[in-house]
C-alpha cells in the first residue's frame, strides 16, 4: 500500500474510533465511561442507557458549562474528575450512593449526593442530578 493511502485510512480510523463522524465520542477514566455533551449533539443511542445524567444550569434555568466536576463513592472515594465545558455530563457508574461535586470558574462549589438504580432499561427511570448556580454568579 502507497504511505498515502495508509495515512488516509488511518485518519479515517482514528476520527470514526473517537466519534467525530456521527455521534459524540463516549470516553474512559478508569472504569467509568462518559460523555461531555450540549444539547443537539445527543446522536449516540449508547448515552440513552447510561444511568447517571449531571445537568449544569442557572437558577433561570439556562445551561451553564465550564464546571470541574468530581464524583465520590459512598466511602468518599474521588471516582472521577473532568472539567466540563459543556452542561451535561453521562455517566455510566454503577448501583450505588454518590456524591458530586462541581466547582465553576468563578469558584462557586454545588454539590448534591445521589443514588444510581440498575442499568436504565424500558420504563426505568434515569437518575438525573441538576447542579445550579446563582443568576448574580452566572449573569443569566
Amino acid at each position: 500500500m502507497q504511505p498515502r493511502r495508509i495515512a488516509a485510512l488511518a485518519t479515517f480510523v482514528l476520527l470514526t474510533s473517537v466519534g467525530f463522524l456521527g455521534a459524540q465520542p463516549i470516553e474512559r477514566q478508569s472504569t467509568i465511561y462518559y460523555s461531555n455533551i450540549a444539547p443537539g449533539e445527543l446522536e449516540n443511542d449508547l448515552l440513552k442507557s447510561f444511568p447517571v445524567k449531571i445537568s449544569l444550569l442557572s437558577e433561570s434555568g439556562k445551561l451553564y458549562g465550564g464546571a470541574y466536576v468530581r464524583i465520590f463513592n459512598a466511602s468518599g472515594i474521588a471516582i472521577f474528575k473532568k472539567m466540563c465545558e459543556k452542561p451535561w455530563l453521562f455517566l455510566k457508574l454503577p448501583e450505588g450512593d454518590y456524591n458530586v461535586v462541581a466547582v465553576d470558574r468563578k469558584k462557586v462549589t454545588r454539590l448534591k449526593e445521589f443514588h444510581v438504580t440498575k442499568q436504565p432499561q424500558e420504563g426505568v427511570k434515569r437518575t438525573t442530578v441538576k447542579l445550579t448556580w446563582p443568576k448574580k454568579v452566572v449573569g443569566y
